[in-house]
């Protein structure tokens, strides 16, 4: 169901009751760091309590309210984006304080956090001989009208010809992203299945924070190229003076500078140096929770359990199916095996699909 009330559109869907202004129909997407993470939402309340309640501090883009199915009861969480950042922010800090709803004489607050913008999925699988415009060109032939932002290839050290299968694909907004996830584990990609998950995100560093960052980072560099080698051409580009350390690892580099203004300059140097090449260059990120080897290592075990639990249910339906199955001639000629197993592969393939599809829906990013 859908109506219009200007300028902002409403529909109610299976799984979320969405309110959208009318620009994301005209392509529109709001700044980075827009969006917040509601939780502690009543199971009563419904998209336009939201929307009315967080209209007290911006303009309003979108407001999504998570549902559940088959039921007037939201699932308490939600997600609200506002046109700018600064009004995102203002929200955080001031309507955390403000009852949402008085029940029984009790306030409710709500549980407002900046929401986790992850832009990018993770593809493993990848031939390793496929460039990264090769990539990009089969990405586009297969989710059509898609604005893929960029793909991120990681060279093989041994050969720099080579990827280390698996890349990395930025979209513009998470949505688009979330879109792309679903749509591209049911695809071929270059004639095969690719495994297809979120990346782990990349924080969103302010222009506070990159001030103070006074190293570079520098990929897919020659393997061959020695340490010695690489210092002499960052010393035809810069003073040597004003350059601290560097570090070169297989194909990669740290380069660290004295300030950050001859970062900046040594970035825009090196970029040309290095333009037409596979050779990356880029501030080197501050530290956070997402680089930590614990919460990679937590990441990767979540992900090893909820493909386990894949498994052992497509194992228990294929075990019932096969008990209600009547027993079939064992005759080596006989064309009702192979038909049988051929319906049992179908109804286990299907069974997958549903639970992927189950699994993103209960997926609240």
């Amino acid at each position: 169901m859908s109506f219009e009330f200007a300028p902002y559109i409403f529909h109610d869907q299976i799984y979320r009751q969405v309110i959208f202004h009318r620009d994301k129909n005209r392509g529109f997407r709001p700044e980075k760091e827009s969006e917040l993470h509601v939780t502690k939402i009543p199971f009563t309340a419904n998209v336009f309590d939201l929307f009315k309640f967080f209209d007290k501090v911006g303009k309003i883009f979108q407001v999504k309210l998570m549902m559940k199915e088959g039921s007037a009861s939201n699932r308490g969480f939600g997600f609200i984006t506002y046109f700018s950042k600064n009004s995102a922010q203002e929200a955080t800090n001031s309507l955390t304080t403000v009852p949402f709803i008085q029940q029984d004489d009790d306030d409710n607050y709500l549980l407002i956090t900046k929401s986790l913008d992850n832009c990018r999925i993770f593809l493993r699988g990848i031939a390793r001989q496929k460039s990264k415009e090769e990539i990009w060109m089969e990405l586009e032939r297969i989710y059509r009208g898609v604005n893929i932002v960029d793909v991120i290839v990681h060279g093989n050290p041994q050969n720099v010809h080579l990827n280390r299968g698996y890349v990395f694909v930025e979209f513009p907004t998470h949505e688009e992203a979330a879109r792309a996830r679903v749509k591209l584990r049911h695809c071929r990609i270059f004639g095969i299945f690719l495994e297809v998950e979120w990346a782990l995100p990349l924080k969103n560093f302010g222009q506070e924070e990159i001030s103070k960052v006074k190293i570079l980072f520098v990929r897919n560099l020659d393997l061959l190229l020695s340490r010695f080698q690489f210092g002499m051409i960052i010393h035809r580009l810069i003073n040597c003076q004003f350059v601290e350390k560097i570090h070169k690892f297989e194909n990669h580099a740290f380069i660290h500078l004295i300030t950050h203004e001859h970062a900046e300059q040594l970035l825009e140097k090196l970029k040309a140096f290095y333009n037409g090449t596979t050779v990356e260059v880029c501030f080197a990120t501050p530290p956070n929770k997402f680089a930590d080897k614990t919460f990679r290592n937590t990441v990767i075990a979540n992900r090893c359990q909820k493909f386990e639990k894949l498994s052992r249910a497509s194992n228990r339906y294929a075990e019932s199916t096969s008990m209600d199955t009547p027993p079939l001639s064992v005759s080596p000629t006989s064309t009702n095996t192979s038909s049988a197993l051929k319906r049992q592969k179908d109804i286990l393939e299907d069974l997958e699909v549903k639970l992927l599809e189950i699994s993103e829906k209960m997926s609240s990013i």
